[in-house]
């Protein structure tokens, strides 16, 4: 369990990011403060990381402990045709090429 002192320094380095906002508790409340989370702005944080983490995707094999960002490599052109491209999520931008050879309830 998280000692008084070490939550207080925790939410302390929140407060100093922006990403928690402090105020007073009211009157009579003995000092007491009232901590609030600032949706925006963590929201943008999380965005970020978001961002960051398709960077990562793919990369790397099994075992590997941390990732490396390399120098962003000239891909072949995409393939004619149809394509299903992730928007969002962990694989964001990979495309897919959609084989038109299948048809309706041919093991698709």
């Amino acid at each position: 369990m998280a000692s008084k002192q070490t939550v207080q320094a925790h939410l302390d380095k929140l407060v100093d990011a922006d990403l928690v906002r402090v105020e007073s508790a009211g009157e009579g409340s003995r000092g007491a403060r009232v901590y609030t989370v600032n949706s925006q702005k963590m929201y943008a944080v999380s965005e970020d990381l978001r961002k960051v983490s398709t960077l990562y995707a793919g990369k790397g094999s099994l075992g590997d402990s941390t990732g490396t960002m390399g120098v962003a490599s000239h891909s072949k052109p995409a393939a004619p045709g149809p394509r299903l491209v992730v928007v969002h999520g962990l694989y964001e931008g990979k495309s897919y090429t959609l084989d038109d050879r299948l048809g309706p309830g041919d093991g698709g």
